[in-house]
C-alpha cells in the first residue's frame, strides 16, 4: 500500500512538523489539506476530516509518522476488504 504511507510521509512527516508553528490549529490545517488533497472525492471530505485528525493528533504527540502510516494502511486495508465483501455478495 503505497498510497498511505507516501500520503504519511509527507502530510505528517514532512507538511505537520512545517506547520507545527501554529500549535494545535497544525492539526486541523493539516488534515484540511489532506482532506481537499483527496480532490476526486469531495463528497468523503467531511469524513476525511473527522477520520483522519486523530492521525495527526497521534503523529503531533509522539513526533513518530509511524504511528500514522501503519493506521492508515490499516484503514485502507479494512475498506479495500468491506468493498470486497460487498461485491462478493451482491
Amino acid at each position: 500500500m503505497v498510497g498511505p504511507v507516501t500520503e504519511e510521509l509527507y502530510f505528517r512527516g514532512y507538511l505537520l512538523p512545517h506547520i507545527d508553528r501554529f500549535g494545535p490549529w497544525a492539526l486541523i490545517i493539516n488534515t484540511f489539506l489532506f482532506s481537499i488533497y483527496h480532490v476526486w472525492t469531495p463528497w468523503r471530505w467531511g469524513q476525511i476530516l473527522i477520520g483522519f485528525l486523530p492521525l495527526a493528533w497521534a503523529t503531533w504527540q509522539t513526533r513518530s509518522v509511524y504511528v500514522s502510516m501503519v493506521a492508515h494502511v490499516v484503514i485502507n486495508v479494512v475498506f479495500l476488504l468491506l468493498m470486497i465483501a460487498s461485491f462478493a455478495a451482491a
